[in-house]
Protein backbone atom coordinates (compact mmCIF):
# COMPACT_ATOMS: atom_id res chain seq x y z
CA UNK A 1 0.00 0.00 0.00
CA UNK A 2 1.16 3.58 -1.20
CA UNK A 3 0.34 6.83 -1.19
CA UNK A 4 -1.41 6.47 -4.93
CA UNK A 5 -3.39 3.74 -3.49
CA UNK A 6 -5.23 5.33 -0.35
CA UNK A 7 -7.03 8.16 0.93
CA UNK A 8 -5.26 10.88 3.19
CA UNK A 9 -8.28 11.33 4.76
CA UNK A 10 -8.43 7.52 6.49
CA UNK A 11 -5.88 8.19 8.92
CA UNK A 12 -5.39 4.03 9.48
CA UNK A 13 -4.71 3.06 6.21
CA UNK A 14 -3.48 6.92 5.50
CA UNK A 15 -0.30 6.01 8.12
CA UNK A 16 0.57 2.76 6.63
CA UNK A 17 1.21 4.28 3.58
CA UNK A 18 3.46 6.90 5.04
CA UNK A 19 5.81 4.62 6.72
CA UNK A 20 6.02 2.40 3.43
CA UNK A 21 7.12 5.37 1.58
CA UNK A 22 9.33 6.77 3.89
CA UNK A 23 10.82 3.38 3.81
CA UNK A 24 11.31 3.91 0.29
CA UNK A 25 12.79 7.23 1.17
CA UNK A 26 15.44 6.06 3.34
CA UNK A 27 16.28 3.39 0.70
CA UNK A 28 16.49 6.30 -2.09
CA UNK A 29 18.56 7.90 0.31
CA UNK A 30 21.14 4.89 1.24
CA UNK A 31 21.58 4.67 -3.00
CA UNK A 32 22.37 8.15 -3.43
CA UNK A 33 24.96 8.08 -0.65
CA UNK A 34 26.57 4.62 -1.58
CA UNK A 35 26.97 6.33 -5.00
CA UNK A 36 28.42 9.17 -3.97
CA UNK A 37 30.97 7.24 -2.19
CA UNK A 38 31.32 4.92 -5.77
CA UNK A 39 30.01 2.13 -3.59
CA UNK A 40 27.73 -0.75 -5.41
CA UNK A 41 24.81 -0.73 -3.82
CA UNK A 42 23.92 -3.93 -5.24
CA UNK A 43 27.16 -5.93 -4.29
CA UNK A 44 26.75 -4.39 -0.63
CA UNK A 45 22.90 -5.77 -0.25
CA UNK A 46 22.91 -8.65 -2.04
CA UNK A 47 26.34 -10.21 -1.55
CA UNK A 48 28.14 -11.61 1.40
CA UNK A 49 31.25 -10.09 0.67
CA UNK A 50 33.03 -8.44 4.09
CA UNK A 51 33.42 -4.58 3.83
CA UNK A 52 37.08 -4.65 1.95
CA UNK A 53 35.67 -6.96 -0.18
CA UNK A 54 32.42 -4.36 -1.04
CA UNK A 55 35.24 -1.64 -1.33
CA UNK A 56 36.93 -3.76 -3.63
CA UNK A 57 34.20 -2.46 -6.29
CA UNK A 58 34.07 0.49 -7.06
CA UNK A 59 31.05 2.03 -9.10
CA UNK A 60 31.30 5.46 -10.95
CA UNK A 61 28.09 7.19 -11.23
CA UNK A 62 28.03 9.93 -13.39
CA UNK A 63 27.18 13.21 -11.86
CA UNK A 64 24.03 13.75 -13.81
CA UNK A 65 22.73 10.35 -12.59
CA UNK A 66 23.67 11.70 -8.88
CA UNK A 67 21.35 15.13 -9.78
CA UNK A 68 18.86 13.20 -10.88
CA UNK A 69 18.88 10.68 -7.41
CA UNK A 70 18.56 13.56 -5.57
CA UNK A 71 16.39 15.12 -7.11
CA UNK A 72 13.78 11.77 -7.14
CA UNK A 73 14.39 12.28 -2.74
CA UNK A 74 13.20 15.50 -2.74
CA UNK A 75 9.99 15.01 -4.71
CA UNK A 76 9.45 11.91 -2.55
CA UNK A 77 10.08 14.21 0.60
CA UNK A 78 7.49 16.95 -1.37
CA UNK A 79 5.08 14.19 -1.58
CA UNK A 80 5.10 12.81 1.88
CA UNK A 81 4.55 16.22 3.95
CA UNK A 82 1.60 17.18 1.68
CA UNK A 83 0.32 13.38 2.20
CA UNK A 84 0.99 13.63 5.87
CA UNK A 85 0.05 16.89 6.66
CA UNK A 86 -3.48 16.15 4.87
CA UNK A 87 -4.21 13.02 6.94
CA UNK A 88 -2.99 14.93 10.54
CA UNK A 89 -5.81 17.18 9.71
CA UNK A 90 -8.34 14.35 9.26
CA UNK A 91 -7.46 12.98 12.64
CA UNK A 92 -8.07 14.09 16.14
CA UNK A 93 -6.54 11.03 17.98
CA UNK A 94 -3.10 11.61 19.90
CA UNK A 95 -1.53 8.59 18.91
CA UNK A 96 -1.90 8.56 15.01
CA UNK A 97 -0.40 13.11 15.30
CA UNK A 98 2.48 11.44 17.77
CA UNK A 99 2.97 9.17 15.26
CA UNK A 100 2.88 11.42 11.78
CA UNK A 101 5.37 13.45 13.84
CA UNK A 102 7.76 10.89 14.42
CA UNK A 103 7.24 9.79 10.48
CA UNK A 104 7.95 13.82 9.40
CA UNK A 105 11.17 13.61 11.62
CA UNK A 106 12.30 10.45 10.06
CA UNK A 107 11.70 12.19 6.08
CA UNK A 108 13.30 15.22 7.29
CA UNK A 109 16.26 13.80 8.83
CA UNK A 110 16.69 10.96 5.69
CA UNK A 111 16.79 14.24 3.38
CA UNK A 112 19.03 15.62 5.86
CA UNK A 113 21.48 12.68 5.21
CA UNK A 114 21.34 13.29 1.37
CA UNK A 115 21.98 17.17 1.88
CA UNK A 116 25.09 16.72 3.88
CA UNK A 117 26.52 14.45 1.45
CA UNK A 118 25.28 16.42 -1.74
CA UNK A 119 26.84 19.47 -0.15
CA UNK A 120 30.25 17.56 -0.41
CA UNK A 121 30.39 16.18 -3.25
CA UNK A 122 32.61 17.65 -5.25
CA UNK A 123 35.18 17.44 -2.50
CA UNK A 124 35.03 13.92 -2.32
CA UNK A 125 35.69 13.39 -5.78
CA UNK A 126 38.81 15.46 -4.93
CA UNK A 127 39.95 12.82 -2.50
CA UNK A 128 39.22 10.35 -4.91
CA UNK A 129 41.25 11.48 -7.37
CA UNK A 130 44.30 13.24 -5.44
CA UNK A 131 48.06 12.67 -5.93
CA UNK A 132 48.54 12.77 -2.42
CA UNK A 133 48.72 9.31 -0.65
CA UNK A 134 47.94 10.53 2.81
CA UNK A 135 44.89 12.72 1.72
CA UNK A 136 43.72 9.53 -0.52
CA UNK A 137 44.50 7.27 2.75
CA UNK A 138 41.42 9.29 4.22
CA UNK A 139 39.18 8.86 1.48
CA UNK A 140 39.50 5.05 1.93
CA UNK A 141 38.72 5.63 5.45
CA UNK A 142 35.93 8.16 5.48
CA UNK A 143 34.77 5.04 2.33
CA UNK A 144 35.32 2.40 4.62
CA UNK A 145 33.58 4.01 7.42
CA UNK A 146 30.31 4.53 5.42
CA UNK A 147 30.08 1.08 4.32
CA UNK A 148 30.45 -0.88 7.39
CA UNK A 149 28.06 1.58 8.90
CA UNK A 150 25.70 1.45 5.39
CA UNK A 151 26.03 -2.68 5.44
CA UNK A 152 24.56 -2.38 9.41
CA UNK A 153 21.68 -0.21 8.40
CA UNK A 154 20.67 -2.39 5.45
CA UNK A 155 19.74 -5.39 7.28
CA UNK A 156 17.47 -2.92 9.78
CA UNK A 157 15.63 -1.20 6.54
CA UNK A 158 15.24 -4.78 4.85
CA UNK A 159 14.50 -6.52 8.08
CA UNK A 160 16.57 -9.42 7.46
CA UNK A 161 17.82 -9.71 11.19
CA UNK A 162 15.15 -10.67 14.16
CA UNK A 163 17.22 -8.91 16.53
CA UNK A 164 16.57 -5.57 18.48
CA UNK A 165 17.47 -2.83 16.66
CA UNK A 166 18.85 -0.90 19.32
CA UNK A 167 22.18 -2.84 20.15
CA UNK A 168 22.87 -2.81 16.04
CA UNK A 169 22.47 1.55 16.39
CA UNK A 170 24.47 1.92 19.41
CA UNK A 171 27.14 -0.44 17.80
CA UNK A 172 26.84 2.12 14.66
CA UNK A 173 26.63 5.62 16.85
CA UNK A 174 30.10 3.82 18.42
CA UNK A 175 31.86 3.76 14.89
CA UNK A 176 30.89 6.72 13.58
CA UNK A 177 32.01 8.51 16.90
CA UNK A 178 35.43 6.38 16.88
CA UNK A 179 36.04 6.97 13.68
CA UNK A 180 35.52 11.04 13.76
CA UNK A 181 38.03 10.90 17.05
CA UNK A 182 40.68 8.78 14.97
CA UNK A 183 40.14 11.22 12.09
CA UNK A 184 41.25 14.45 14.14
CA UNK A 185 43.76 12.68 15.97
CA UNK A 186 45.72 11.99 12.94
CA UNK A 187 45.15 15.34 11.21
CA UNK A 188 46.54 16.71 14.57
CA UNK A 189 49.95 14.73 13.88
CA UNK A 190 49.81 15.55 10.48
CA UNK A 191 49.29 19.29 10.31
CA UNK A 192 52.67 20.04 11.58
CA UNK A 193 54.40 18.27 8.71
CA UNK A 194 55.66 19.71 5.85
CA UNK A 195 53.69 17.68 2.94
CA UNK A 196 50.72 19.23 4.65
CA UNK A 197 51.17 22.71 4.01
CA UNK A 198 50.15 23.24 1.01
CA UNK A 199 46.56 21.00 1.37
CA UNK A 200 43.31 23.31 2.57
CA UNK A 201 43.25 21.70 5.77
CA UNK A 202 39.51 23.31 6.11
CA UNK A 203 38.50 21.10 3.21
CA UNK A 204 39.41 17.62 4.64
CA UNK A 205 37.75 18.89 7.89
CA UNK A 206 34.56 20.00 6.09
CA UNK A 207 34.28 16.34 4.85
CA UNK A 208 34.41 14.71 7.96
CA UNK A 209 31.87 16.71 9.77
CA UNK A 210 29.67 16.24 7.03
CA UNK A 211 30.10 12.61 6.79
CA UNK A 212 29.46 12.62 10.44
CA UNK A 213 26.40 14.67 10.34
CA UNK A 214 25.19 12.83 7.47
CA UNK A 215 25.68 9.04 9.23
CA UNK A 216 24.23 10.15 12.55
CA UNK A 217 20.98 11.58 10.35
CA UNK A 218 20.64 8.43 9.22
CA UNK A 219 21.01 6.94 12.28
CA UNK A 220 18.43 9.31 13.82
CA UNK A 221 16.14 8.78 10.72
CA UNK A 222 16.37 4.87 11.49
CA UNK A 223 15.52 5.24 15.13
CA UNK A 224 12.50 7.39 14.28
CA UNK A 225 11.29 4.28 12.16
CA UNK A 226 12.57 1.06 13.30
CA UNK A 227 13.00 1.73 17.19
CA UNK A 228 9.89 0.33 20.11
CA UNK A 229 9.55 3.94 22.39
CA UNK A 230 11.41 1.85 25.04
CA UNK A 231 14.43 1.26 22.46
CA UNK A 232 14.11 5.01 21.58
CA UNK A 233 14.36 6.18 25.17
CA UNK A 234 17.05 3.67 25.89
CA UNK A 235 19.11 4.83 22.67
CA UNK A 236 18.71 8.62 23.84
CA UNK A 237 20.49 7.81 27.49
CA UNK A 238 22.92 5.88 25.53
CA UNK A 239 24.39 7.51 22.50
Amino acid sequence: MSLEQVDPAVPEAAIIAIKKDTVKLLKKTFVYVLHIWSVDEKILLKSHLDVDGILAHQKAVDEAILEQEYLTIKMIEASLVSFASHTKRHTTKSSDIDTIDELYSAISLAVATAKYMKDIVHNIRFLEETPSPWLYKQYELFRSMVVRLYKIISEVIDEKTTDEVLPKMLEVVADIKLADKVFLENLSKEMGKEKMKKFNISDILHINRYVYLSSLSLVDAIKQMFMKSTEKKVFDQLQ
